[in-house]
């Protein structure tokens, strides 16, 4: 299992990692794969760090969803 804090810092590195590229049907759909991978099953997580891990992987979808590549 993953802490709260290298889940936060997974997501960043995978925003800087999309930051400045163009955007394609599909942006950061391979990326939000990864993040998922990276955390595993969410259910072997207690239910709080569930609720933030859930917050965490939300924010990055909705990040990748309206990036305007500004």
């Amino acid at each position: 299992m993953k802490t709260i804090s290298q889940i936060k810092e997974k997501a960043s590195a995978l925003k800087r990692s999309l930051a400045g590229k163009p955007i394609v049907e599909n942006f950061g759909e391979k990326q939000m794969r990864a993040l998922d991978d990276y955390v595993g099953d969410i259910y072997d997580y207690p239910y709080s760090k569930r609720m933030v891990i859930i917050i965490i992987t939300g924010d990055f979808f909705d990040w990748c969803v309206n990036y305007t590549g500004k």
